[in-house]
């Protein structure tokens, strides 16, 4: 009796949530919270697993809406990251090295530049978006999801949304093999200055050298704020 109870209760749920909806409409509020961050400034504490092998950094993030951003870590060791329009250096101070990289190794470091560009996909050429319904994350978290298909790439997303807050919770990639290559889970949602950001955010990437998890929580969030454009040009 409970479980037919709670069946019920679900498909209540469901249509409560959905009652008078557009599916675009979703994705538009999704991406009006987003792109009303213009800068964000946060500590963040950082932990990566690869290979059975953990390591924790603690730094000092610094981002803004044009693509820019910087981490100043200062735990276990300091090292600086900077990603601007000209230049992405990673620089270690106390061995005078610099590490010039390519944007392709830093761009999944941007994560907030990353959510309002998943947000926007509805803009973009060579994309289908379908609506597969309300689904439940967890026991009693509903959540909007849809499925992205690239017709350039063959790979497929599917993303959760938040169906009172409509921001992102979770993301999965699959290539056009089918495999899933990236897993993203976004949580602990602060509300500052009526925008919504996630304090808690978890990446799983597959690499050629195997998987890859990257945890990052972020503390004392500021949005919004000044941040001179020589930030991003001095190591």
């Amino acid at each position: 009796m409970y479980i037919k109870k709670f069946l019920i209760f679900l498909l209540l749920l469901n249509c409560s949530v959905i009652w008078g909806m557009d599916k675009k409409i979703i994705l538009q509020k999704v991406f009006n919270n987003f792109s009303k961050i213009r800068t964000i400034k946060a500590q963040i504490s950082q932990i990566v697993i690869e290979k059975n092998i953990k390591k924790q950094y603690k730094g000092l993030y610094q981002a803004s809406n044009n693509g820019n951003f910087r981490v100043d870590y200062y735990s276990p060791e300091r090292h600086i990251l900077i990603c601007s329009s000209n230049k992405i250096e990673w620089y270690f101070p106390k061995e005078n090295i610099l590490y010039l990289l390519s944007r392709l190794q830093v761009k999944s470091m941007d994560t907030y530049k990353r959510l309002k560009s998943i947000s926007n996909l509805s803009s973009r050429k060579n994309i289908i978006i379908q609506y597969l319904g309300v689904h439940l994350i967890g026991l009693f978290q509903s959540a909007y999801l849809f499925k992205i298909i690239n017709n350039r790439s063959k790979s497929k997303t599917l993303i959760w949304v938040h169906t009172k807050k409509y921001v992102i919770l979770k993301r999965i990639v699959k290539n056009y093999k089918g495999y899933e290559i990236i897993k993203e889970s976004y949580g602990s949602y602060k509300k500052i200055n009526k925008i919504y950001v996630p304090s808690i955010i978890n990446i799983l990437a597959r690499t050629k050298e195997g998987i890859i998890q990257n945890i990052t929580y972020y503390k004392r969030i500021a949005l919004n704020i000044h941040i001179h454009s020589s930030v991003y040009n001095n190591t």
